[in-house]
């Protein structure tokens, strides 16, 4: 964790490391909606 810390304040604004920050969030974002709908599935069952 503080590996990925310090190389955000090395490369605060560089257009990689917001493209990679905008995917970790789209993927644990698909992830969370994933454990809704499976725990909707869940509960029905």
């Amino acid at each position: 964790m503080e590996d990925h810390l310090a190389a955000h304040e090395i490369l605060p604004q560089s257009d990689w490391s917001r493209r990679l920050l905008a995917l970790k969030g789209r993927v644990s974002l698909d992830l969370d909606l994933d454990d809704l709908c499976q725990d909707r599935q869940d509960r029905t069952a």
